[in-house]
């Protein structure tokens, strides 16, 4: 049975409340890096070594998720991964310290990966008739969520330096309302996989990437980028609070950072209209967010650091969208979660390099020295796997 209109309209509410709900920190992503140096031993170098150490134990946890949501439910994903992440912000809140950091990120990595909106949102574009029109829904789906977040930031920012609880409250609000929003969602009719429990599936689906170049290439390169680049807020606030800015300050000018990610995103589609091939696109960004970041890290003034962050976020509404339009076309309905949860793996690498690396020469040699190094690391990785995935095409 297929979904109708009105089913569909509130699948892509509540799709559109849970990527929000599911966007990183939400509204702790300006406090998080001073928030962990006021509570863990070390400076703001601490924040990236916890996330180093999260993102290397959940890494075996990434392909199970994803293949138990094929194998089972979208709608107990979603609602169980609210459920995490009001837990993790609980032990943030109650029990601030090294060990409750690293179990409290690990739970909002778990909550992320149970949180796929991108493919449930092609399943019920699909289910309800309008594949064609998924492509714009994807860029509002993650467009619209950023805008919110221009709102809530500052009003975070000056929150935190009122009392450092009221962004995590605030958080466990959100995520409340998620479950509800959650419980609305109507999971659509799809293809499920004949095997009979998830690590069955989890074996087949990853000998199907082993065997499909194109997919595989293409998981490593989503993984690896969009972990670079959602490392680079965290390492941005850490450059900004050493040349001189605020909390507050910076909880204000991430106001321009998601006003300009979400109007970016909503051009993606047009990106791809106007380049002669998906590839082309996504070389494109890869190009202009590493020169950028290059020029980023090499910044002395406060405001043309800043400027040069607003350009990068230019590049980084673009990626998501265009890599989730080109990662849907390629996937059927039975593994779709498992092959989201597979770049969630190659991603959780990826954060263990990129963090590693912004942990060491962040407490050696600062965080432009880090904006520098990350720029090149990701022109070199992210273009040799940009050149293997095109080979494929």
């Amino acid at each position: 049975m297929n979904l109708t209109q009105q089913q569909k309209q509130t699948n892509i509410a509540s799709l559109r409340f849970l990527t929000f709900a599911n966007f990183g920190y939400v509204l702790a992503i300006p406090v998080m890096v001073d928030y962990v140096n006021n509570h863990a031993t070390g400076g703001s170098e601490s924040y990236f070594y916890i996330i180093t150490i999260t993102n290397a134990l959940s890494i075996i946890l990434a392909p199970f998720i994803g293949a138990y949501s094929d194998f089972y439910s979208r709608r107990a994903m979603l609602v169980t991964s609210m459920f995490c992440k009001i837990l993790a912000w609980l032990l943030f809140l109650i029990f601030p310290g090294f060990e409750a950091f690293t179990i409290g990120f690990a739970l909002l990595l778990v909550g992320v990966d149970m949180c796929n909106t991108s493919a449930c949102l092609f399943e019920t574009m699909t289910a309800a008739g309008n594949q064609r029109d998924y492509r714009k829904e994807e860029q509002k789906i993650y467009a619209y969520p950023q805008y919110a977040l221009m709102i809530g930031l500052p009003v975070s920012g000056f929150l935190y330096a009122a009392n450092p609880a009221w962004p995590f409250i605030l958080n466990i609000v959100i995520a409340a309302i998620g479950i509800i929003a959650a419980c609305y969602y109507t999971e659509a009719p799809r293809k499920k996989t004949n095997h009979t429990n998830p690590l069955a599936l989890l074996k087949d689906a990853l000998l199907f990437l082993k065997n499909t170049s194109r997919l595989r290439w293409l998981t490593l390169y989503k993984g690896i980028i969009l972990a670079m680049m959602s490392i680079m807020i965290f390492v941005f606030q850490a450059r900004f609070l050493e040349i001189g800015g605020s909390v507050t300050t910076f909880s204000i000018i991430i106001t321009a950072v998601y006003l300009i990610r979400g109007i970016s995103a909503q051009q993606a589609e047009r990106l791809f209209r106007y380049t002669s091939h998906p590839i082309n696109a996504l070389a494109f960004i890869l190009v202009g967010s590493c020169i950028v970041l290059f020029l980023t890290g090499i910044s002395t003034s406060l405001w043309v650091f800043t400027t040069f962050m607003l350009i990068y976020m230019i590049f980084r509404g673009l990626q998501k969208p265009c890599l989730n339009f080109i990662h849907n076309d390629l996937l059927s309905s039975d593994k779709r979660a498992t092959a989201f949860a597979a770049s969630s793996l190659s991603a959780r690498f990826g954060k263990v390099i990129f963090n590693l690396i912004a942990g060491i020469t962040i407490a050696s040699f600062g965080a432009n020295v880090t904006l520098v190094l990350i720029s090149f690391a990701a022109a070199i990785i992210g273009g040799l796997l940009l050149w293997l995935l095109k080979r494929t095409y």
